[in-house]
């Protein structure tokens, strides 16, 4: 199984680490904005849709079959935890859509939840490169071995992203399927977003010619959720830094 390793050694701005207890063990939060579905694998279906060639349907055994990446990443959620070195095991995005060859057409790509309040979000898609991305302002940003800065069109390509299907973010344990509550079967994860790109419970995944917001994005939070950047709302509410301020911010982890 590839391993994809991501350690930026660097807690954003704002975020505090989750610590281990007593056991050792980590406490991974649960947060949901609606109630967990109960979603039987057997019955899974996970669909890619819209401008695509060819439209696709994976079962979970399907995805079972295609993952083969394990990554070690850090997570980063907008309520202010950071959890350090999660060992995540699922399906490369990339991988996923050799199967359904995006148009040309397709600028954008919205991941998809089955639950009871329809829970989406949206990244911005390159046909050409065949990559996530969110335009960005600064001239640089703290580098990470997941995502790259292209000077000329100003554009941060985001190079991980992964449709989890099991976890483990203490490496004493063993690895076990991802459960309900923290998404599961399915979710997507792009390590240099907020956890909120995270789609939990993913069912669809459209590819549109049109961006549009998502769930938590149409209520005031930012579109393009960089942790780097302290990027958690829109415009009216986010703190704006200059590139010396983000390298400040961002404090080195022993």
């Amino acid at each position: 199984m590839p391993m994809q390793i991501m350690s930026t050694s660097y807690r954003p701005i704002g975020q505090h680490t989750i610590q281990k207890n007593l056991l050792g063990q980590i406490n991974w939060p649960v947060l949901t904005a609606g109630k967990a579905p109960e979603i039987d694998t057997k019955n899974y279906k996970l669909q890619i849709i819209g401008e695509v060639e060819k439209p696709t349907i994976f079962t979970y055994t399907e995805l079972e079959k295609l993952s083969k990446t394990e990554l070690i990443s850090d997570i980063h959620c907008v309520t202010t935890w950071s959890l350090s070195n999660a060992k995540l095991f699922g399906v490369d995005f990339y991988e996923i859509i050799k199967f359904v060859n995006p148009k040309q057409t397709a600028i954008s790509v919205s991941f998809e939840s089955d639950d009871e309040i329809g829970y989406t979000t949206s990244v911005k898609f390159d046909p050409e490169k065949r990559l996530l991305y969110f335009p960005y302002e600064f001239e640089e940003y703290p580098e990470t071995p997941h995502s790259y800065f292209d000077k000329e069109k100003k554009r941060i390509y985001y190079t991980t992203c992964l449709l989890i299907l099991s976890a483990n973010t203490d490496i004493e344990k063993q690895v076990l399927k991802l459960d309900k509550n923290h998404g599961g079967p399915v979710r997507n994860f792009i390590p240099d977003l907020y956890f909120w790109k995270s789609a939990k419970f993913l069912n669809k995944i459209r590819f549109s010619t049109k961006h549009e917001l998502g769930f938590w994005e149409v209520r005031g939070y930012s579109d393009t959720a960089n942790p780097f950047v302290n990027d958690r709302y829109f415009d009216g509410d986010k703190v704006r830094y200059t590139k010396a301020q983000v390298y400040k911010s961002n404090k080195k982890i022993n």
